[in-house]
């Protein structure tokens, strides 16, 4: 969990000032002094500070996006500063908004959402002046906020099972604050059992969104299965999405782990443990070595394939190369031959 950080949001805790004004009438058998005078208004804030105690929520978005001063202004303007009015402002809008109190949003939309609210202090500023009364401009405030909630997009959902996901932070509004997803940032293990000789290939990515601009660093630690980092050491040589060892070997057998981070934010780790199995003979595995060394050293183009045209001799030879097709062209070609043998045998008689 970490704050919401905004210059344009005032996040302050719900302070209540001393209203003044009177309990109600005094009682016939006792007089009024003046201590009882003084200590009014404090007993009226003290029973306001109880009645908001005693909601099960706070103000909410109510509190995130609006100053202390911003309420009391709205309610001063309803009630032609009157002070036991201004209470009783005061408490109907927290009644009318206790409604937001658990609404979360995506914490990228808390800005427009800032916006909505500046403007319905605004709004309600234009009614107070119009002499519509607050029990009336509270509800349809809250209304219009509520559609302005639905219109912002959606936070797409965190996806298990590791990784610090950005996208999908929200903001709640009964703490003002930023919740991430409850993931680790280390990944578990995935075994590759691969025999001496193969190939093993890794992928350091992740199932979530992420940042366009990104890095990724490789490590290793060998002969063991561990996420403990203080057993690898960086492989400079792997500095891309994809890693990829041929032959594998017996002493690459260990765990390999990647860092995704963007900006220097780390957003996911992932390790994988290369189990090399029996396999192939060593001599065989030293042999291909040196054969893909050599391919390299001439920059040989024998891995391409070639086009290849069997020779008649060649489709004799292999039945399974006498296709339908090849048999119909072997047909039509010694139907032609004979025509023309014929042909050429009738001129010659004639002559």
């Amino acid at each position: 969990m970490t704050p919401a950080s905004s210059p344009n949001l005032q996040l302050q805790p719900p302070t209540l000032e001393p209203a003044g004004g009177f309990l109600g009438p005094l009682s016939p058998l006792r007089a009024r002094s003046p201590q009882a005078s003084q200590m009014a208004p404090l007993a009226l804030g003290l029973a306001l500070r109880l009645l908001v105690t005693s909601l099960p929520v706070s103000w909410g978005c109510l509190l995130c996006f609006t100053s202390e001063s911003d309420r009391q202004q709205v309610c001063q303007l309803f009630t032609d500063l009157k002070s036991s009015q201004g209470t009783q402002c005061r408490v109907q809008l927290m009644e009318t908004f206790k409604g937001l109190s658990h609404t979360q949003i995506n914490y990228a939309e808390r800005a427009r959402l800032h916006d909505a609210f500046t403007q319905t202090i605004s709004t309600l500023e234009e009614k107070a002046a119009a002499k519509e009364p607050y029990e009336v401009a509270f509800p349809e405030a809250v209304q219009s906020l509520e559609e302005a909630i639905q219109g912002l997009s959606k936070a797409p959902a965190c996806v298990p099972p590791c990784g610090f996901q950005e996208l999908a932070r929200l903001f709640f509004c009964n703490s003002c604050a930023a919740h991430d997803c409850d993931l680790p940032l280390e990944c578990p293990i995935r075994d590759l059992p691969v025999p001496v000789g193969g190939q093993a290939a890794f992928s350091c990515s992740v199932p979530f969104s992420i940042p366009a601009e990104r890095t990724y660093s490789w490590l290793f630690a060998g002969n063991i299965r561990t996420q403990d980092l203080s057993y690898f050491r960086v492989v400079p040589q792997a500095q891309g999405l994809f890693a990829r060892i041929r032959p594998v070997r017996p002493p690459h057998r260990g765990t390999f782990s990647c860092l995704l981070a963007s900006d220097q934010q780390p957003l996911a780790r992932l390790f994988f443990f290369l189990n090399v199995t029996a396999g192939k003979r060593q001599s065989e595995v030293q042999l291909q070595t040196l054969f893909r060394a050599v391919l390299k050293g001439r920059d040989s183009k024998a891995d391409c394939p070639e086009p290849w045209r069997p020779s008649l001799a060649t489709l004799l030879a292999h039945p399974g190369a006498l296709t339908p097709a090849n048999l119909l062209l072997l047909g039509l070609a010694a139907g032609l031959a004979t025509t023309s043998c014929i042909l050429l045998g009738m001129l010659l008689y004639r002559c």
